[in-house]
């Protein structure tokens, strides 16, 4: 039989085990190529997984990174929050001591007009 889609094992002309048919050969070659594609697949896999290992651990810095100057912000934050209470608590003492100040001066003004 010569139809090209048919072979049996007298078509192994070297006895390798190999078609030697143009249909077979075509049929190899393109296995070969889906193999080839296959492999060089497997190898940018093996890259995007070894980028995507670096990502993550970049990303990890970066996290580690922005808490920490957070948490040193959150701190500044808190000291100045802190000073900022006690110039607030010291400019109501010294309002008071003004304010008690103005009462005695007023009050010793009064006496000094009234003996006048």
């Amino acid at each position: 039989d010569d139809d090209d889609d048919y072979h049996n094992d007298n078509d192994d002309d070297d006895g390798n085990g190999d078609c030697h048919r143009p249909t077979c050969r075509a049929n190899a070659a393109y296995v070969a190529s889906l193999q080839q594609q296959v492999d060089e697949m497997e190898v940018a896999l093996v890259h995007m997984e070894e980028r995507a290992t670096l990502d993550a651990d970049t990303h990890a810095e970066i996290e580690r990174r922005l808490r920490v100057e957070c948490d040193a912000r959150d701190d500044e934050l808190a000291v100045a929050h802190a000073d900022l209470r006690q110039r607030d608590a010291t400019l109501h003492e010294t309002r008071a001591a003004l304010k008690a100040d103005a009462a005695l001066l007023t009050q010793q003004l009064e006496l000094a007009i009234a003996d006048a």
